[in-house]
């Protein structure tokens, strides 16, 4: 990066695929050269608090979201699928799928391993991880240096 370069914060819209998805005041560096450039610990930090608000906030999960959750782990279908105890033809028919809800077991058996791979802690029941009817028409999420915030949409 050149030495003309500043830093901003912007608005990040459709994170992987996932359109619902707004992130607020991401820190970015502008070059003159290059343009926007977001730090790889911050797109990190993005994926993984929009993992958590899909756990915290008892999100469906369809094949997009699957697809999504897998990747920020950096898993093959295969290595996804064993730790589920399933084919990995199973993932790939979720994950092209893309607009199907998965069944309530297969959600809680993802949600479960999402779960366990942030570290989070998240209540006893397993109803508690169970997804709503439907995805929000936004989910709006704040990103600042102070630990990003959630807030409704």
């Amino acid at each position: 990066m050149g030495k003309n370069s500043r830093k901003i914060t912007r608005v990040v819209k459709g994170l992987a695929g996932l359109n619902y998805v707004e992130i607020k005041h991401v820190p970015m560096d502008v070059d003159p050269e290059l343009g926007n450039l977001i730090d790889a610990d911050v797109v990190a930090r993005m994926e993984h608090l929009v993992a958590q608000e899909l756990i915290l906030r008892r999100l469906p999960l369809r094949g997009r979201e699957v697809k999504f959750l897998r990747s920020i782990f950096a898993m093959s279908q295969r290595e996804f699928a064993d730790k589920l105890g399933l084919s990995h033809v199973a993932i790939c028919k979720w994950e092209k799928a893309v607009d199907r809800r998965l069944d309530i077991i297969q959600e809680i058996a993802v949600k479960v391993l999402v779960v366990d791979q942030l570290g989070l802690s998240v209540a006893a029941s397993l109803y508690g991880l169970v997804g709503k009817d439907e995805l929000p028409k936004k989910l709006i999420l704040d990103f600042s240096e102070a630990g990003p915030k959630r807030k409704s949409a």
